[in-house]
Order: C-alpha cells, then structure tokens, then sequence
C-alpha cells in the first residue's frame, strides 16, 4: 500500500482540517492543520483519503434478502426511508460489504454537501481517492466499545461498521440508552480524549464497565490512521460520484513518456527490418559467390545443398593424396588461416606465395585498424606464428603478412 495523505474534515470548519501521511504499515507521520488551500502543494503525488466529521452524515446497518449486489442498492434506500428525516431522492446512499451478522452498514449523507466537498478539494486541486467517516475509523475490539471525546462531540463505535455520534452534552442521555437497547453488552470500554481537554463522564460510570482511558496530544488522527484498510472498506465514492477521470489523471504525467516510448519503439521495428533485409540480401550475395567458387572446383556437380561437405572430402583428398610435404604444409596452413581472413569486405588478398615453409600473402585494406583486426584473430590461433608488416598509400594501406607453422 502506498503512502496515504489521510485528512479529517468538517465542511462546516474547513479551516481546521487535520492530515498526516499514512505509510504501508499504517503508521502516522508529523500532523498538520489548517485550510484546504494549503493541501494543494502536500496532496501533489499522493493518494487521498478524507474522514468526514460524523456530524455531517450518519451510519445504518439495513438486512436485505438478497445476494446481488445491484438489487441491494436498488433497495437500500427504501429500507431506511422509515429512519430517515430526508427524502430519499435528496440522499446519496454508499454501502459496505455484508457483515457476518447478515447486516450491510449504509452511509448517508446529502447530495448536495458531498457534491460541494467534491468541488471544494476539486478547486484545491486534490483529487479524493475515499471518502468515510471518522467513525468507522475508531479502533475497537471484542467486547469493546470506543468512545471519542473530541472537543464538543462525542463519537461512539460499537462494532466494526456500527457507529454513533451526539454532541457532548447530550452523551449523558445517549450513552445509557444506546447501551440499553445493544445486544449482546460490551464488557469494557475505551474512551479517547485530548490531554488538555476536561469532561465529565457520570454516563460512563453508571454503566460499571471496565474503562480504560488513553489521551492524545493533538488529533485524533493520531490513533484514526490505524484504521486506514477499514476505512476504504466504506467508500462514500460510489455510483455516481465514484471518481472515474482519477485513474486517467494520475497517468496523464505519463501520456508524454508513454508517447516517446511508442514512438522508439516504432523506429526501432522500422530499424530492425531495414537490418534483417539488408542481411537477407548479403545472404543472397554470399550464397552466390560460394555457388560460383564450388562450380570452379566440381564443374559438374550442381547439387549445392552437399557444398559444405563435397568442399571438405575435397580438401580431405588432397591432403591425403599429395606425396609433397610441402603441399600438406601449405594447405595446412592455409587452412588454419583462413577463418581469420574469410568475411571481410575491407580486406582483399592480391595474391599468396608459399616457398621455404613460409606463406606470404599480399594484402590491402581500407585502414590500419582493419589489419590490426585481422593480426589479432590470427595472433588467437595456437598452431601458427606471423609477422606482418604494412605501408600507407593515400587511401588504403597494404600489407605483407606471413604465416609459418609453430614447431
């Protein structure tokens, strides 16, 4: 997972946003705080997920008879319309997976505020990869409540996707009733609270739970950051506001790169074909040249496909056959030599004179270098020993050079 800006929002105070990075193993950096317009520069590069105040929406868990994902939706609405002080029509409604009690937990909120939350990153520059409610982020655990305690608010999470807010002075009325109707009863209770912050929590005491109380210094995305992975899990971007143009945002950075890429590409095809039909039509040269140097040597032998081993049994017979030691000497070498002296454009051999043991070619080519080539390949070769010498004449370079077989 990668880095994740995590910002905690109410749009009715969006001068005093919170948000901290939350890397790969869900752990908060330094916080921040402030208006929208300074995450334009800090949310460049990295995904963003925002925590609603829950003031601004609430949270439901609905049963529905059915598996399908789409009749689902289709009858969300209807079964909360009974609770809803909202018309339906003027409610977004984004839903969770179904939960092991059978239940599916349902966000809602106004179109219209989530349609300005939208604009307002949107002007920002900020593109929102989920949006949910601080809420659902509340870590909790079995036989657990959470409780938040948070300026003049107070959230409450009772289950994984069960969660409840009232202002803070009515937590005294609230907390008691919700704990009468909930089933099965938590055993303990975790209250979260600002080290600064003085409350009194008669409410909690009626209830003799075991309580366990834990501060933070700054914000409660201190401890919400945990939650990231759950988080997603109830993305308010669904339907009609899921964020389609993100995926092609993100990768416009890239649409540049991606066209150079495609455009070396192509010239390298091009490049490639061009090759491989040159080298086609040096092929065709060479098989050319060998069909006309095997006709010089078996005048009536046209079956080419045998050329490579009709030239060895000929050359094997010739060897065998000669009584001169001399000539099994020179074809010996000649033989040794002439992989080195073979398939060079730049060389040409004049002419080749064998006396005394020695092999004396006369050769010309374009430059010293590609003499130098040449020497070095038969420098490689165990069996012989050479001495070249070479002269420079205008535009090509000739050269003496001479094999001897090493005793």
């Amino acid at each position: 997972m990668a880095t994740t800006l995590l910002v905690l929002y109410n749009p009715h105070n969006e001068d005093h946003a919170h948000w901290t990075f939350v890397n790969e193993t869900g752990q908060a950096s330094s916080l921040g705080y402030g208006s929208i317009d300074n995450l334009t520069s800090i949310a460049t590069g990295h995904r963003v997920t925002l925590l609603l105040d829950s003031s601004c929406l609430n949270i439901h868990q609905v049963k529905i008879p059915t598996q399908n994902r789409q009749r689902q939706l289709q009858a969300i609405p209807y079964a909360l319309e009974d609770v809803l002080a909202d018309d339906i029509e003027d409610l977004h409604f984004a839903a969770g997976k179904r939960q092991p009690d059978e239940s599916i937990p349902v966000i809602t909120i106004q179109c219209t505020l989530l349609e300005t939350i939208i604009q307002r990153f949107k002007d920002a520059g900020i593109l929102l990869e989920a949006i949910s409610a601080d809420g659902i982020a509340l870590p909790i655990d079995h036989d657990q409540w959470t409780l938040l305690i948070d300026n003049e608010r107070a959230l409450i999470k009772t289950a994984n996707f069960k969660a409840y807010y009232c202002d803070l002075d009515l937590l005294d009325i609230f907390l008691p009733t919700l704990y009468k109707k909930s089933e099965p009863k938590p055993g303990k209770m975790i209250i979260y609270h600002s080290d600064q912050q003085q409350f009194n929590l008669d409410s909690v005491n009626s209830l003799e739970l075991e309580t366990t109380y834990i501060t933070y210094r700054e914000s409660p995305l201190e401890f919400l950051a945990q939650s990231l992975p759950l988080i997603k899990q109830l993305n308010i971007l669904q339907g009609p506001y899921t964020i389609k143009r993100e995926t092609s945002v993100q990768l416009k950075p890239w649409k540049s790169v991606a066209a150079v890429f495609f455009a070396w590409l192509c010239i390298q095809l091009v490049y490639a074909g061009v090759e491989i039909n040159q080298l086609e039509t040096k092929n065709t040269e060479l098989n050319s040249l060998i069909q006309k140097e095997f006709k010089s040597v078996h005048p009536g032998n046209k079956n080419y496909s045998r050329m490579r081993k009709d030239m060895i049994q000929t050359l094997s017979d010739i060897r065998g056959n000669g009584n001169s030691d001399e000539k099994q000497l020179f074809l010996s070498l000649l033989a040794e030599a002439t992989p080195a002296l073979s398939n060079n454009s730049k060389l040409t051999i004049n002419g080749i004179i064998f006396r005394n043991k020695f092999v004396d070619f006369d050769i010309q080519a374009d430059s010293l270098q590609t003499l130098e080539a040449v020497k070095s390949r038969l420098l490689n070769i165990a069996s012989i020993k050479i001495v070249m010498s070479t002269t420079v004449e205008k535009d090509k370079v000739k050269g003496r050079l001479r094999l001897e077989q090493k005793s």
